[in-house]
């Protein structure tokens, strides 16, 4: 079959081929334009990932440094504690010694 467009003459078999490869290529562009927004994407989401590790390590480091130092001041509370605790032990002990009485947790 032939087709006559203005001046033009075409088969049908050529304009199907035509339109095929338009389409193809309209496609293409299509496919390609999406590859592209989805690459741009992976690299954004890797740079914000990136950014997400640096900042854990950074509170990790925080967090390491702040337990070391909670715990070093809990030790120290605990220590100062401990020798409060004998202070006040020997001058009950020592207030029994002078009253010559019998120390009842002994």
């Amino acid at each position: 079959m032939v087709v006559v467009v203005g001046s033009c003459t075409f088969s049908c078999s050529s304009m199907f081929i035509q339109l095929q490869s338009q389409v193809i290529t309209d496609d293409w562009g299509r496919m390609n334009s999406s590859i592209n927004r989805l690459w741009s994407f992976v690299r954004n989401t890797d740079k914000k990932v990136e950014g997400l590790c640096s900042d854990i390590k950074k509170v990790q480091i925080i967090t390491g440094e702040w337990a070391k130092t909670k715990f070093n001041r809990m030790w120290s509370f605990a220590k100062d504690t401990e020798k409060k605790v004998e202070d006040l032990y020997s001058d009950i002990k020592k207030g029994f010694k002078q009253t010559k009485k019998k120390v009842p947790f002994m």
